[in-house]
C-alpha cells in the first residue's frame, strides 16, 4: 500500500507531529473527538463501577425521593461522584493525561480550567435514558469559537460494545452552531467502542449521545466536563463537600480546580474583602 506524500504547498505554518497527547489534542480540535485507550486499570474502574451503583441506590433509596428522580430524569444518574468516592478526582479529573489535553486545549495562555460538572450515567438494558436523546453538553450554547469552552471525558466504567449501545458522536459538529438534520446525523454519525477504562475525551459542544443497550446488564460511563471559569458549574462542590462531611483537598491547585473561593461575593464589603485578603495578604 503506497503512503501518502508528505509534500505540500502554501503553507505557512503546519502543526508539528509531537506526542500522544499533541496528537489526541488536534484530534479534538479538528473531528471534535479523541479516543484515550485504557487509560485507567480495569480493576480499578470495576471498584469505581459498584462505588457509583452503590451511590445511585443509596441516594433513591427514600421511596418519595426515587420517585421525584424519576419524575425528572434524574433517575440512573449520579451528581459529583467525587464527592462521595475520591477516585472520581483522583483517578480520573486529575489523572495528568487528562490535564495534559485540558493543558493543550484550555490552559496556557487561555488562563485556566475547572471542573464544570461530573456525572455518572447509568444507561440500563431496554430503558430509554434521557442522554440517549442528540445533545451538546452545554445544550443552550448557542455559538461555537475556534478554540474550546470546555472538554467532556467520558470514562467507560464497562466495555462499550455495538450490543450495549455504545456512545454515539457526530464527527466536526463541535464547529457549527446549527442543528444538523436528521438525514446528515443518519449518514454521518460514529459509534465509539472501547474497553473499559478508556476515555472518550470531546469537545464538549459535538453532538452526541448514549446508544439503546440492548444487552443484559447496565452499561456506566462517567462524564467529567472541564471548561473555562467563567462556566458557571452544575453543582457548588466546596458547598457540597461541606454539607457531605468530606474533607476538603489540601492542594491549592486542586482547590482552584474544583471551585474553592469561585462563588460571586454577595455584596460589595464582600468584594472588597476578599479582594484585600487576595491581593493585601
Amino acid at each position: 500500500m503506497t503512503s501518502l506524500s508528505k509534500e505540500h504547498y502554501g503553507v505557512t505554518f503546519q502543526t508539528p507531529d509531537g506526542d500522544a497527547v499533541d496528537g489526541w489534542c488536534e484530534e479534538i480540535r479538528l473531528r471534535g473527538y479523541a479516543l484515550l485507550p485504557e487509560l485507567l486499570d480495569r480493576e480499578l474502574v470495576a471498584s469505581m463501577r459498584a462505588s457509583a451503583v452503590s451511590m445511585a441506590e443509596a441516594f433513591a433509596a427514600d421511596p418519595d425521593w426515587a420517585a421525584t428522580l424519576q419524575a425528572l430524569a434524574e433517575a440512573n444518574q449520579v451528581r459529583v461522584p467525587l464527592v462521595g468516592d475520591r477516585r472520581f478526582l483522583d483517578a480520573l479529573a486529575w489523572h495528568p493525561t487528562v490535564r495534559a489535553v485540558c493543558d493543550g486545549l484550555l490552559g496556557g495562555a487561555r488562563g485556566y480550567y475547572t471542573l464544570n460538572q461530573q456525572n455518572v450515567v447509568i444507561n440500563r438494558p431496554g430503558t430509554a435514558h434521557n442522554q440517549a436523546r442528540w445533545h451538546r453538553d452545554y445544550p443552550w450554547f448557542g455559538t461555537v469559537g475556534s478554540d474550546p469552552i470546555g472538554l467532556s471525558f467520558i470514562l467507560a466504567l464497562d466495555d462499550l460494545t455495538e450490543a450495549n449501545g455504545g456512545t454515539l458522536i457526530l464527527p466536526g459538529s463541535h464547529r457549527d452552531a446549527t442543528t444538523p438534520s436528521d438525514r446528515y446525523v443518519q449518514a454521518h454519525h460514529v459509534r465509539i467502542e472501547a474497553p473499559a477504562g478508556s476515555v472518550i475525551a470531546m469537545d464538549s459542544l459535538i453532538w452526541h449521545r448514549t446508544g439503546i443497550n440492548g444487552s443484559d446488564r447496565a452499561r456506566i460511563v462517567c462524564n467529567t466536563m472541564i471548561a473555562n471559569p467563567l462556566l458557571k458549574p452544575q453543582i457548588d462542590i466546596e458547598h457540597a463537600m461541606a454539607d457531605a462531611g468530606v474533607a476538603p483537598p489540601d492542594d491549592p491547585e486542586i482547590r482552584r480546580f474544583l471551585g474553592f473561593g469561585a462563588q460571586p461575593p454577595r455584596s460589595w464589603r464582600a468584594f472588597v474583602e476578599a479582594r484585600a485578603g487576595r491581593q493585601l495578604g
